[in-house]
């Protein structure tokens, strides 16, 4: 690979596709970097939702009655 401090070598990419070097190899490589990007956001969405479900289908704390003024600082409605 040539760069602004000349040549540079690197290792080949051997994958389903076969061996890639070069442009094909740098190719291939964002191609992976997209797929794993995306599989780590689809993730996050189902996370998202799975909790937010799981948040509406909790059961709601019920008052125990219609609020009442206390007679002394000891006593409470519950």
């Amino acid at each position: 690979m040539l760069t602004s401090h000349g040549v540079e070598l690197r290792d080949v990419y051997v994958g389903p596709e076969g061996v890639l070097t070069g442009s094909m190899r740098l190719v291939q490589e964002a191609k992976e970097r997209e797929a794993a990007e995306a599989r780590r956001q689809a993730i996050a969405r189902k996370r998202r939702r799975s909790s937010a479900s799981a948040r509406r289908s909790r059961p709601r704390s019920r008052p125990c009655g219609p609020r009442r003024r206390a007679r002394s600082s000891s006593s409470s409605c519950c």
